[in-house]
């Protein structure tokens, strides 16, 4: 079909949305109406501003090739215009059962049929990703009606491709690529590909095939694995230090790296030397050896040994002593029980002391049936979970974790419904 021969048409949803179909764009628009009486003129008034617009297009790029590109526009808080973005790898995207129609319409005019296994995906925004990424049709649920992974930041161009060799290509360039890595690399989890794609800098490509080969990084549904702190970590110790380092690699140690990170810049900070690093990192062999001594150097170079009391607060007295189940959760009354709770669990809460002293942060332990800590919890001013993390910062079992988390947030809401004024009246009252 010629391009120029095209007519546009426009699909009305409602009083409030419409599509907008090209040759090669579709476009789906949202507006907010408003009604009302002006108060100068008295004369009634409706008003139109328009809420989003999400472009879905494949225009080819400057070498002649098509691929399919989605932007969303959204308006500024409270501010004229607004902020458009790629949101391919964003949870929502905003596309009906309409604009799938308009999409699968638009690709078989301007690049032929649909693939089958996208036409038995069942959710709409999963059809969009999957046009986008061909690559994550290899990470489909059993039935293959729906994607397990949104693409990883990093992986865009990559995942853009529809086989191992292609993807192998774009992630390690084609002087590295050779047969072993592409099975490696056909085999992994896409959170171990952002991994090894930014530390292949740092190290020889061999090691990079095996820890593919062992894949033990897994990333959770719909979570985003940010591993910029652990290819930090990695950089700053030794070379005959990295391939162990590289090949005990886990999602629960991406997540030990950033806290690591955390407090060597604490460290860093206070000495005023931005390249410090301390011989008791230099000298750990694992992750958790790392973590632990980056922890204890950051405490002897701040020298935060003093106790300061935290503040109790309506939230800090809903939920200290709540029960889940068996499980008991209490909150820190001093940042000295932080420090504690951090050793024993082999993460950073030692470092949210400032935080909790200031009333930014509600922090507490959750303690099993026989009284040992088994994770710790992060609220913030307002009483909205953050964290809830275990040992090592690994997640609890999903009944424990709804468990706590709807105990927490019941527990909030209703210390949230008795107002201090209404307290301070009712015992002036009984008095």
């Amino acid at each position: 079909m010629n391009e120029h021969h095209w007519v546009e048409r426009r699909t009305f949803l409602s009083d409030h949305a419409m599509i907008r179909e090209l040759y090669d764009k579709v476009s789906l628009s949202r507006v907010q109406v408003t009604s009302g009486i002006n108060a100068h003129s008295k004369k009634p008034y409706t008003s139109y501003r328009y809420t989003s617009h999400t472009h879905i297009s494949i225009r080819p790029l400057k070498n002649g090739t098509r691929v399919l590109r989605i932007h969303q526009w959204k308006p500024k808080h409270k501010a004229r215009g607004g902020i458009w973005r790629t949101v391919t790898a964003e949870r929502y995207l905003d596309v009906t059962s309409e604009v799938r129609d308009a999409v699968q319409r638009m690709w078989e005019r301007v690049i032929g049929p649909v693939d089958p296994r996208v036409m038995k995906l069942a959710s709409n925004p999963d059809f969009v990703r999957a046009l986008a990424y061909p690559y994550l049709l290899n990470f489909t649920d059993d039935t293959g009606s729906r994607l397990k992974y949104l693409p990883e930041f990093g992986l865009g161009k990559a995942f853009r491709q529809d086989n191992p060799k292609a993807v192998t290509v774009e992630l390690f360039g084609r002087r590295n690529t050779r047969k072993d890595l592409v099975k490696a690399v056909a085999g992994a989890d896409p959170a171990a590909l952002v991994f090894a794609h930014e530390a292949k800098r740092h190290v020889p490509i061999d090691w990079v095939v095996e820890m593919l080969r062992a894949n033990r990084i897994r990333q959770g549904k719909w979570e985003m694995l940010d591993v910029a702190p652990a290819v930090k970590v990695l950089k700053m110790m030794p070379d005959h230090r990295r391939r162990p380092l590289l090949l005990d690699a886990t999602d629960v140690t991406l997540h030990e790296a950033r806290d690591t990170i955390r407090m060597v810049d604490e460290a860093r900070e206070h000495l005023g030397n931005p390249t410090w690093i301390g011989d008791p990192i230099l000298a750990a062999k694992t992750w958790t050896e790392i973590h632990d001594a980056a922890v204890r150097e950051r405490r002897r170079i701040t020298s935060i040994k003093t106790n300061v009391d935290i503040p109790q607060g309506p939230i800090h007295s809903a939920i200290d002593g709540l029960t889940a189940g068996e499980l008991t959760i209490t909150t820190a009354k001093d940042t000295l029980t932080l420090e504690h709770w951090g050793d024993e669990m082999h993460h950073c809460i030692g470092s949210y002391h400032g935080h909790a002293a200031a009333g930014r942060s509600i922090l507490a332990a959750v303690h099993n049936q026989n009284g040992k800590l088994i994770a710790n919890l992060e609220l913030d001013r307002d009483g909205r979970p953050m964290q809830l993390r275990g040992k090592y910062n690994a997640n609890l079992p999903d009944e424990q974790d709804v468990a706590v988390l709807n105990a927490v947030v019941d527990a909030v809401k209703r210390a949230r419904r008795v107002k201090p004024m209404k307290v301070r009246r009712l015992a002036a009252a009984a008095a």
